[in-house]
């Protein structure tokens, strides 16, 4: 759970599989006014869509950027800080 600098909200689920994170987190862009992602799109107010990833399980928020595919596709770097554990579905 988190959000980004234009007030968009993050929400995600996550799976540990051996020594790999994979998950997905869903990001939903603020109602009011549009926002501009880091890649350069623009996006309409409300705009939600998903973001999936395959991180290093032991070592994903250690303030390295890693590499995932964004909106549309657009490749982009992303740092994380793990703030608290997420429920697994296997739990």
């Amino acid at each position: 759970m988190g959000t980004d600098i234009q007030g968009a909200k993050l929400d995600g689920t996550y799976h540990v599989i051996g020594d790999r994170m994979r998950g997905v987190v869903k990001m939903t862009q603020p109602a009011s006014g549009g926002s501009t992602l880091v890649t350069g799109q623009t996006l309409p107010p409300g705009t939600v869509f998903d973001l999936n990833f395959d991180f290093p399980a032991h070592s994903f928020a250690d303030g390295r950027p890693y590499p995932m595919t964004g909106f549309g596709g657009e490749p982009l770097m992303v740092t994380f800080e793990k703030v608290r554990d997420l429920p697994d579905e296997r739990s």
